[in-house]
């Protein structure tokens, strides 16, 4: 077991050179300035501070690791972050501070699903890259002119379904219940999620919920009475508790998307003595990741930074400063590659950049028509038992 963990310190060691080194060359003369500073948008306080401060610390976390080497261009890097105290108008305004005052390079954030749409017309009406750290829809063009300002770093519903339904399309389900919010974002995520799943050529039942119901047993009763072998949700982070718990007493399997998992959902399912499945980032498989994962060395250095204080952490905090850490790398290697931190040199350079960024939330590859695009084969659906995750035995019940 030593061995292992020296050979895993090894590894990350190997992993910190690898991951930090430019994938090419600059695209133009290299320009020099005293600081490049990167806004951070979390809420750093009130009831959505603890993943908020994860977000941070990722972020945080990944501006060390590169001053620790010289900063960005001979040029030391500051994260400025502002506290939204989860308020869309204070994410706004704070959003115009930092660049109208403190003049940063791009944008990171925010820390809530429902807050991205406020801040993506930020960030396209100023021209300031922003990387999003939480949503739920792929970024897409939608219209032939436009050219957005925003990327993101999290897995969206579309690379999360693709994924979950060729995993059970292997295990032969053909009946699939899907358990959608009526309050937006999600409901229009729904629609993403049952357009792949006919895709698949599964038969769907839709049932709705709202995100303050006490339960979803009826809808529940409705699936079982449809012979559905698996329940697929989409919603809140803070529905999934109320959803595992309703779960009693059905044999079906829960399946949920990665912008749901928190240590709550995971205590309920265990306690509902259900079997959970999730579409996983790189992140979760931790130190077990195979060296031969494409992810795997940021993976091992985004493990060895944090050391310690990820064991302290919820598995939705952990996941925010996954998605902190990669969006803070993403702009990193595009003001390397590009040579410059003017805001116009490194949003060109993450929609064009030559190769895929590796990140522990997954492989990126932004371009023209997706600032989204995520190379989802290397998500993975692990199954949750015996407090860790796991390769699933088996999905779907005979029904």
């Amino acid at each position: 077991m030593i061995g292992a963990r020296r050979a895993f310190l090894a590894l990350a060691i190997l992993a910190a050179a690898v991951f930090l080194a430019p994938t090419a060359a600059p695209a133009g003369p290299l320009q020099y300035f005293d600081t490049i500073r990167i806004g951070g948008l979390w809420p750093l306080s009130g009831p959505h501070a603890l993943v908020g401060k994860g977000y941070y610390k990722g972020a945080r976390q990944a501006v060390e690791v590169v001053n620790d080497r010289g900063g960005l261009l001979h040029t030391p890097v500051e994260l400025v972050a502002a506290d939204t105290k989860g308020k869309a108008t204070y994410l706004v305004s704070r959003a115009l501070r930092l660049i109208e005052e403190e003049g940063v390079t791009a944008l990171l954030g925010p820390g809530l699903v429902t807050h991205w749409r406020q801040l993506k017309i930020t960030a396209d009406m100023h021209h300031v890259p922003l990387v999003l750290t939480a949503g739920y829809r792929p970024m897409l063009r939608m219209k032939r002119r436009e050219r957005s300002w925003v990327f993101s770093v999290y897995p969206d519903v579309a690379s999360c379904a693709k994924v979950l339904f060729r995993h059970l399309a292997r295990q032969k389900v053909r009946r699939i219940g899907l358990l959608v919010p009526t309050d937006e974002p999600y409901a229009s995520a729904g629609l993403w999620v049952r357009a792949y799943a006919q895709e698949r050529l599964f038969r769907v039942t839709v049932e709705k919920y709202g995100v303050n119901d006490a339960d979803v047993r009826y809808q529940l009763a409705q699936f079982r009475d449809d012979g559905c072998q698996v329940v697929v949700a989409v919603g809140p982070r803070a529905s999934g508790p109320m959803i595992a718990e309703s779960f009693q007493g059905h044999d079906f399997p829960l399946a949920v998307f990665t912008p749901m998992l928190s240590d709550a959902l995971l205590a309920s399912a265990k306690g509902a003595g259900i079997r959970l499945l999730a579409v996983a980032p790189p992140l979760l498989l931790g130190e077990s990741i195979p060296p031969t994962h494409p992810c795997a060395a940021p993976v091992m250095l985004f493990y060895r930074v944090l050391g310690q204080e990820l064991r302290s952490m919820s598995i939705e905090e952990t996941l925010a400063a996954g998605m902190g850490w990669d969006a803070a790398f993403m702009v990193f290697q595009a003001i390397s590659l590009a040579g410059s931190p003017v805001r116009s040199a490194v949003r060109n350079m993450i929609e064009g950049r030559p190769t895929p960024y590796y990140g522990v939330m997954g492989i990126f590859r932004p371009d023209v028509r997706n600032h989204s695009r995520q190379l989802n084969r290397w998500l993975t659906v692990l199954e949750w038992r015996g407090g860790g995750w796991r390769s699933p035995r088996w999905v779907g019940t005979s029904g």
